[in-house]
């Protein structure tokens, strides 16, 4: 069996990819997400950073758990790993729906 290692460009690029992700969002449905809580534009102009700084420190060590968690199951390739991200994601989710509901 062929022991797994952590390949740190691939979880420093996600990382960034999931943040790009999430601007292109609220880039695209920023407007109406602002109509649907009551706040305009003018609210968010002077924001500090320490949120975004705290979301890519977030999704950095999220990536990193994922790629671990990925070395410790020998999930070597793409269709194994999307398969167990799925079950991870469905599973978190139901957790924090029933939890926060």
């Amino acid at each position: 069996m062929k022991t797994l290692k952590i390949n740190h460009i691939a979880v420093w690029l996600v990382a960034i990819l999931q943040q790009g992700i999430g601007a292109a969002w609220y880039g695209i449905f920023g407007n109406r997400w602002m109509q649907l809580i009551g706040k305009q534009a003018a609210d968010f102009d002077s924001q500090p950073i320490f949120p975004y700084i705290f979301s890519f420190t977030g999704a950095v060590i999220f990536c990193y758990v994922t790629a671990w968690l990925f070395t410790k199951l020998n999930i070597d390739n793409v269709l194994h790993g999307v398969a167990v991200s799925a079950l991870l994601w469905l599973g978190f989710t139901i957790v924090l729906t029933v939890l926060f509901r």
